[in-house]
């Protein structure tokens, strides 16, 4: 068998793997359920909040929430950002020695 028709059937299983967690053809966090403060059994392990929602989320719903699902915040406002010296010095400093982990 070539390489390629290996790595495509690979590709494949784990495709079909994951989409045997769907529900009625929908991944878990495209339910409502993704977006209730109740955790029902068998939903998404992503609570899914839009950024007005989740600034008037009290601390302890927030990690009542967090205890058992990943938050995901959408609509998060952001300042500009553009890549410079400048803005990458905001990470650290420039010219200290980092260990990047990864490939």
């Amino acid at each position: 068998m070539q390489k390629a028709q290996v790595e495509y059937e690979i590709l494949q299983r784990v495709q079909n793997l994951v989409e045997s967690h769907y529900v009625d053809g929908r991944p878990r966090h495209h339910l409502p359920s993704a977006r209730s403060l109740v955790r029902e059994p068998g939903a998404s392990m992503f609570f899914i909040v839009e950024f007005a929602d989740f600034v008037k989320m009290s601390t302890q719903t927030i990690q009542d929430v967090f205890r058992h699902r990943n938050i995901i915040v959408r609509n998060f406002p952001q300042r500009r950002f553009e890549w410079s010296l400048d803005t990458l010095s905001l990470v650290g400093e420039l010219y200290q020695g980092r260990d990047i982990q990864g490939s």
